[in-house]
């Protein structure tokens, strides 16, 4: 067994023993990203990861934790604490999308709203030249 392999199995060792996921994380990984966010990788889409994680990550009952998941980019301890339908955002993720749609239809309805007020308001000549 490998040291890394090692350390690994000591790390989940502490989890089932009581440390709480984000500080183990926290703690122990060597992610730099995953480290900083207590482990929290935000939603991922099944291309986005090793297929072995994937694997694993899909079989897993929703706030346990993995086994040792071995991936080519290392060793592995997971933990899924939410699923989403793939296509359906939650309203958090949603949100800032439906802000900008609500923001720019505003904003097309004050620009209409203006032109239609300057074009009352002007005063259009024609000049023929014969």
């Amino acid at each position: 067994m490998t040291e890394l392999r090692q350390k690994a199995d000591a790390v989940a060792a502490e989890i089932r023993g009581g440390l709480a996921f984000e500080q183990a994380v926290k703690k122990y990984s060597q992610d730099e990203t995953s480290s900083t966010t207590g482990g929290d990788l935000g939603y991922i889409d099944s291309e986005d990861m090793p297929e072995e994680f994937m694997t694993e990550a899909k079989k897993l009952p929703l706030h346990s934790i993995s086994d040792i998941i071995s991936t080519p980019l290392g060793f592995h301890i997971t933990k899924v604490t939410e699923r989403i339908e793939r296509g359906i955002k939650s309203l958090d993720m949603a949100a800032p999308e439906i802000k900008n749609f609500l923001f720019q239809n505003k904003q097309q309805e004050a620009f209409e709203k203006h032109v239609k007020t300057l074009w009352r308001k002007s005063v259009i000549t024609w000049k023929i030249s014969i």
